[in-house]
């Protein structure tokens, strides 16, 4: 057999599996479970196993997170021998660290899904603000983030920013529907998000774009499972607690709103995607839910593009979804790598002591 001839290892030892699922899924005839099931339960797999508890930041183990999912959708799509597909694409489209401190969101995820029964394959946006949950915040989980006057809330160290910026917050928690910011200027991080969810809210009125689903995933200090809280739960949340206190009779010594939530150990964020994922169920705040075409897609990445540090697609949709939006984009599939044939034993370099 020529070089040329030759098979690279890594691709021989990737058919060889593939060939041993072939013949297990002959014998027992269909999936043991969906493609996005397969994908989602191999990247939380190894967030838990490798990274969670090992001290990352919440920044850190949010890129482990996009890159787990992207290794789990290649290597599961390359193994998946059930039905004739496409490969799913996976590509990392966008990075920005600046465009957080801008809006507020840590990374998007414009996810293909199958569909079900009565919703054809489509696309769901995710929009997620990453928080590292620290281990005395057992019932609830700070979220207040702010630049650096942030530091400066406390009782009688007021500043004009910061009364600025906490006057916007309450006005967004009194009628987040019907408030805008300028997100030039100094804000929280919650006022942050709900402006991208009103901009959504827009171009849903100009051109029937779907509502993405806003999460906070909240990552454990330890090696349990991460959660998740929706941002229209949260709102909520902050304003049971907050916005009924009386503030103080100087205005200029107002109580500054505590930005926590309530922690629920069982709003697991694996079982979440799993049901968007494999089910393409509605979110039950009313918002997400509806899946898009590819064209549609497109105006969503854009939207979020300059919004997000991270996009990612993740096509788990068994039907070439990625690609198909990878056409939209006009961006092309990464080229394969060329195989790498070890040289034979006798013609590998000594070294001469």
């Amino acid at each position: 057999m020529s070089d040329s001839d030759k098979k690279a290892p890594y691709l021989e030892a990737r058919d060889a599996l593939a060939a041993l699922i072939a013949q297990a899924a002959h014998e027992g005839g269909t999936a043991p479970l969906q493609l996005a099931a397969a994908v989602l339960e191999e990247a939380f797999n190894t967030l838990q196993a490798t990274i969670l508890g090992n001290g990352l930041d919440e920044e850190a183990l949010s890129s482990s997170f996009m890159t787990s999912l992207a290794s789990a959708g290649r290597f599961w799509s390359t193994c998946w021998i059930w039905e004739q597909q496409k490969p799913a694409d996976i590509c990392w489209i966008h990075y920005n660290k600046t465009s957080e401190s801008r809006i507020g969101a840590d990374f998007a995820l414009l996810v293909a899904t199958p569909g079900t029964h009565t919703e054809p394959p489509g696309f769901r946006m995710i929009v997620i603000q990453a928080k590292l949950q620290k281990p005395d915040e057992v019932n609830r989980l700070s979220i207040e983030q702010a630049p650096a006057w942030g530091a400066k809330l406390a009782d009688g160290q007021r500043n004009p920013k910061a009364e600025a910026a906490e006057q916007a917050l309450r006005s967004l928690l009194d009628d987040a529907n019907a408030r805008s910011i300028d997100v030039e200027q100094d804000h929280f991080q919650l006022s942050k998000l709900i402006e991208l969810r009103n901009r959504f809210r827009e171009l849903n009125k100009a051109q029937d774009l779907p509502e993405p689903d806003i999460l906070y995933a909240i990552w454990p200090a330890g090696r349990s499972e991460p959660l998740y809280r929706k941002l229209a739960d949260a709102i909520a949340d902050i304003q049971s607690h907050e916005l009924k206190k009386e503030p103080d009779a100087s205005a200029c010594q107002r109580r500054k709103i505590t930005q926590s939530i309530d922690i629920k150990y069982e709003d697991r964020l694996r079982h979440w995607l799993l049901n968007v994922a494999c089910g393409g169920g509605d979110s039950d705040d009313g918002s997400g839910g509806v899946s898009m075409g590819a064209t549609e897609a497109k105006t969503a990445f854009d939207a979020v593009k300059a919004l997000c540090s991270a996009t990612i697609i993740l096509d788990l949709s068994g039907t070439g979804l990625g690609l198909a939006l990878l056409n939209e984009i006009g961006l092309a599939p990464a080229p394969a790598l060329e195989p790498v044939i070890p040289a034979a034993q006798d013609d590998r370099p000594t070294l001469n002591m």
